[in-house]
This record gives structure tokens, C-alpha cells and sequence, in this order.
């Protein structure tokens, strides 16, 4: 395009190019053109992608919070639950204790009973 001599017309302000100039001249404004229009369109296409990147990792964020606090509940639930199933268990065998007390077969556990600690039966 540096190439390209324009001649002024006489008695006139326009300039006059040789036809394989001018050629030339339309050529590379086209493609200047059609790489300015691919350049707006890669433009608008990266835009978007960066903005649903950005929503993704909104998202990506809230999730692993919302993850966060389900595992923290369920901790604790499962925690309750065993303690629910310890308390049961122990109502339980304060019940077969009382009955054996209560018939006087103590003696055939005898050793068995010796084995077991005491617990605090204030709980």
C-alpha cells in the first residue's frame, strides 16, 4: 500500500490511481475488512466466555460452601445419631441387668460381671 502513487487531477481535488493499484488497494481493504469483522467476532466470543467463566466460578464457589455446610450438618446428625443409638443401647442393658438383679442370676455371670467396668449411671 506504501507502493501506491496517487496523481492529482488537473483543476480538480480528486486523485487518480493506475487500475492495478487500485486493484490492490481494494484487495487489502477487504481484507482488512473481513479480519476487522473476524476480530470483533473473536472479541465478543472471548468476551462471553470470560463472563460465563466468571459465572461458573460464582457458582463453582457457592456449591462448595453450600458442600461445606451439608458435610458440617451431617457431621454432627451422625454424631447425635450415635449418641441417640449409645443411649439405647445403654437403656437397654440397664433393663437385662435390672431383670438378672431381679431373679438372682448374678452368680451365673459372676465372671463375666467381675470383667466389666462400672459405669455412671447418672447419664
Amino acid at each position: 500500500m506504501e507502493q501506491i502513487e496517487a496523481k492529482p487531477v488537473s483543476l480538480s481535488s480528486k486523485v487518480i490511481l493506475e487500475r492495478a493499484e487500485y486493484e490492490a488497494l481494494t484487495a487489502a481493504a477487504k481484507k482488512y475488512i473481513t479480519q476487522e469483522k473476524k476480530e470483533s467476532k473473536l472479541q465478543k466470543m472471548l468476551d462471553a466466555a470470560n463472563k460465563l467463566i466468571a459465572e461458573l466460578k460464582a457458582k463453582v464457589a457457592s456449591l462448595t460452601k453450600e458442600l461445606s455446610e451439608y458435610k458440617s450438618v451431617r457431621g454432627r446428625l451422625q454424631a447425635a445419631e450415635l449418641e441417640q443409638e449409645n443411649e439405647a443401647l445403654r437403656s437397654k442393658l440397664r433393663s437385662y441387668e435390672a431383670v438378672i438383679e431381679r431373679n438372682h442370676l448374678w452368680r451365673y455371670f459372676s465372671r463375666h460381671r467381675a470383667n466389666t467396668p462400672v459405669r455412671d449411671e447418672t447419664r
